[in-house]
């Protein structure tokens, strides 16, 4: 089974209620820190469901 589409990582995924949430700081925060830290232009999370890419 590939890791897109094993079950518990999927139900994990759902049960942090981040897929189509608004925008949360405390990410926003991270990726910043991240881009500055390795001199990214551009730092994101991503969420990978089933059948989707959440950024």
């Amino acid at each position: 089974m590939t890791t897109t589409t094993d079950p518990e990582r999927l139900s994990s995924l759902r049960a942090t209620g981040l897929l189509d949430s608004a925008p949360e700081e405390a990410f926003d925060r991270i990726t910043r820190l991240v881009g500055k830290v390795i001199g990214a232009p551009v730092a994101l999370v991503s969420l990978v469901d089933s059948d989707r890419q959440f950024f």
